[in-house]
């Protein structure tokens, strides 16, 4: 969906890389169309509590 919003065709759109549960974030104006503000925000992620083992859940 990145790559169809901002026009970016094959074989380039394998150049953009999101990581697992990071977001993006687009801007959209009527004239210039989208425009990519950032790429791969992960401060949600911050709180979380990094289990080490599945079993102590």
């Amino acid at each position: 969906m990145l790559a169809g919003a901002l026009g970016i065709e094959r074989p380039c759109f394998w150049r953009l890389h999101l990581d697992n549960a990071a977001y993006g974030i687009l801007t959209h104006d009527q004239a210039k169309g989208f425009c990519l503000c950032g790429l791969n925000y992960t401060e949600h992620l911050k709180k979380l509590e990094i289990v080490d083992d599945f079993d102590s859940m």
